[in-house]
């Protein structure tokens, strides 16, 4: 089974350096051009057999270009969401170095809702090649997890691990 790993196109918000979280941003016109390209380097191959995203807008956005010139099935998932920042959302990155943890998702949650829903696709997609399509903090967890961790994705590249 192969597992690649793909961050949703570039929003607004990530140009301007806000803090995303839940808030469902739509991909800007870069990131709708980055979806497209990643989509178009993945034309050629045959492998992959679904696609999971994110159900936050900017990864169904991304997801859905891959699918669709891919024709590759898609399907959506919450527990893959990035990690809520409660009301630090949508404020600058940089103002956000102090936040107070009783307003955002505690980090031993978000991780175990990510391992959580890897371990099930691992257990209920063996012998199939599937995508996964999402947000920096949960691609964190998922590499970590895989035995490979990134510390920075890049938007709309492939990261891809055997498992």
């Amino acid at each position: 089974m192969l597992i690649g790993l793909i961050r949703h196109g570039i929003t607004d918000y990530n140009e301007h350096g806000r803090l995303q979280g839940w808030l469902d941003i739509p991909l800007n016109d870069k990131g709708r051009q980055q979806a497209l390209l990643i989509a178009n380097k993945l034309s050629g191959e045959r492998r992959w057999s679904l696609i999971i995203s994110s159900d936050l807008l900017r990864a169904i956005q991304t997801a859905k270009i891959i699918s669709d010139i891919n024709d590759i099935p898609m399907i959506s998932s919450d527990a893959i969401r990035e990690r809520t920042f409660g009301i630090y959302e949508g404020q600058k990155i940089n103002d956000c170095r102090n936040m107070n943890k009783d307003y955002i998702e505690k980090k031993g949650c978000f991780e175990k809702r990510v391992i959580d829903f890897v371990s099930e696709t691992i257990s209920s997609q063996q012998n199939k090649n599937v995508i996964i399509v999402s947000h920096q903090g949960v691609l964190k967890v998922i590499s970590n997890y895989l035995g490979n961790k990134i510390y920075a994705f890049t938007h709309t590249e492939l990261y891809t691990y055997s498992v």
